[in-house]
């Protein structure tokens, strides 16, 4: 991926980690959850995160239940830096479908990035007062999603207490420190939930796959 992925080896910040090249043929999808970040990483209140996925195959030996990393971003960029690393990274794994957290400012901003990028998922939304129904561009984090979508995220870890299949150590250092209050995941005192939610974004992405569900922009 040039200068946005480097392969498994050497860790750098805010560069990808590719676990698997981009194969001929086959659908991937990304979860992004988004911060302010910083010029300066020392200054960077909280970090961006992404992970990209794709199906899992079963000539290969692989488990059908859950999608397959291959690659993943921790960033601790400026949001529109950020932006533009997953849409690089995005188009070269064959126009992969981006799933991004959309509430509150950074994720306002992450979506006037990418706003032309033609593959944005989308979640239908019903007013519980009006019941009127539209559609949102991203994910919505509210009351109404936020249990659906972090039961996904503790069925994951339940089944992967060995950590196998989860090449990301930032992602399995927070699976580790998780704790769980009112159905969410929350961190210790200075800790951080970016990658437990991208993570989670992407296993929401690849439930929607198994039901026929999936939508693009």
């Amino acid at each position: 991926m040039g200068m946005v992925c480097k392969p498994t080896g050497e860790k750098k910040p805010d560069t990808w980690e590719q676990y698997e090249d981009v194969l001929r043929g086959t659908s991937y999808c990304m979860g992004v959850d988004t911060a302010q970040g910083s010029d300066d990483p020392d200054r960077a209140q909280d970090a961006n995160a992404a992970y990209i996925f794709r199906l899992p195959s079963v000539e290969r030996g692989e488990n059908p239940e859950w999608p397959v990393c291959v690659a993943a971003l921790h960033s601790t960029d400026l949001t529109e830096t950020f932006a533009w690393l997953t849409l690089y990274a995005a188009v070269y794994y064959n126009s992969a479908l981006i799933c991004p957290e959309t509430r509150g400012e950074d994720g306002t901003a992450y979506l006037v990035e990418i706003r032309d990028y033609p593959f944005i998922f989308r979640m239908t939304v019903t007013n519980q007062k009006t019941r009127k129904i539209t559609e949102n561009i991203g994910f919505d984090t509210n009351a109404r999603t936020r249990t659906p979508l972090f039961n996904k995220l503790r069925k994951f870890i339940n089944s992967h207490e060995d950590a196998t299949g989860i090449p990301h150590l930032p992602l399995v250092i927070e699976m580790a420190k998780i704790i769980w209050l009112n159905g969410r995941p929350d961190h210790p005192q200075g800790g951080t939930s970016d990658c437990v939610v991208a993570w989670s974004l992407g296993l929401w992405v690849w439930g929607l796959h198994k039901t026929g569900r999936a939508r693009r922009a």
